[in-house]
């Protein structure tokens, strides 16, 4: 089974209804997966994956995450800091950026 499938199942979550598309996360109800093109400020999700957009899973926690791939390097770095780093990241693997991670946002 594909990762992100795996974790869609593991979390229980189901794809954006139509009528939820292009809220942000604060709006949306947990147990909730979509995509988006601006992780950031408010987040809006969309039941689609388009073009350079990152997968977003709503937990039934309320916590949120994006996921994204890194190279293995950038991964070992997000693992082992409790602190910000700065790495870049791609919502589908590209070239060397083949791991793939979480990362939780504090967006709403």
């Amino acid at each position: 089974m594909h990762q992100i499938e795996q974790l869609r199942t593991e979390h229980n979550l189901r794809a954006l209804a139509s009528a939820e598309e292009g809220l942000g996360l604060g709006k949306l109800p947990v147990r909730v997966f979509g995509f988006s093109y601006a992780p950031a400020t408010e987040t809006p999700l969309f039941a689609r994956k388009s073009y350079h957009s990152f997968e977003i899973h709503k937990l039934a926690d309320g916590r949120a995450f994006l996921l994204a791939f890194v190279t293995a390097a950038d991964s070992d770095r997000i693992r082992s800091h409790k602190e910000e780093v700065d790495v870049t990241v791609y919502p589908e693997p590209y070239e060397d950026a083949r791991t793939l991670v979480r990362i939780h946002s504090t967006v709403s």
